[in-house]
């Protein structure tokens, strides 16, 4: 039947009106996700030609600068005094000889959202950070019988959107966490395969 079709337009019709009247999100809709899907579609039945020279590395500028900013915004939407105390929980961590275990890294790579347990502090266990209260756990870890072993998922798709409302910082976080894996993943990748010798 037609049951997967009916049931994307309904949730389309219902979804619209409530992206459009976000103005940061009905813009990066509007700018960034269906030029991408549009374009990665066309490719994915005729493929496409490449304006090595231009259009990608335009694109890519545009997609570096855009993830650059909501990192920094990111970053700023963190209390001080949370990042104050990862950087010094992560700098200071030691082994079980009492040696340093991040001896070589700097507070930025503390600060870093490559970094799970990094988003997890800020999100759900820093005193000084959001609190939320997690409720989507690992896969590796949701059915231990031992709650305080759980920990917590931080899925831009599974995760985060219970948060949207209630905390605007995990709606941010969802938009950049999809920005760069498209910026890494298909501009980046694209470039290195498709246009450099692969």
């Amino acid at each position: 039947g037609c049951g997967d079709t009916d049931a994307a337009l309904r949730v389309y019709n219902a979804l619209e009106p409530l992206v459009m009247d976000d103005e940061g999100q009905w813009s990066h809709y509007a700018n960034v996700t269906i030029p991408g899907l549009n374009a990665f579609a066309a490719m994915e039945t005729r493929g496409m030609f490449i304006d090595e020279g231009n259009a990608l590395a335009t694109f890519k500028a545009t997609m570096v600068t855009d993830v650059e900013q909501r990192e920094r915004s990111l970053l700023d939407a963190i209390p001080r005094k949370c990042k104050q105390s990862i950087v010094q929980d992560y700098l200071g961590k030691t082994n079980d000889k009492g040696q340093l275990v991040n001896k070589n890294k700097t507070a930025e790579d503390a600060l870093s959202f490559s970094r799970p347990d990094f988003v997890k502090e800020v999100l759900f266990t820093n005193p000084n950070g959001f609190r939320l209260k997690p409720k989507v756990f690992t896969k590796t870890t949701a059915k231990l019988n031992d709650a305080s072993l759980r920990e917590p998922s931080t899925s831009a798709k599974d995760h985060l959107p219970y948060f949207f409302d209630t905390c605007p910082f995990t709606m941010e976080l969802a938009e950049f966490q999809k920005d760069r894996h498209l910026l890494n993943t298909n501009v980046v990748k694209f470039e290195e395969n498709y246009i450099r010798g692969g």
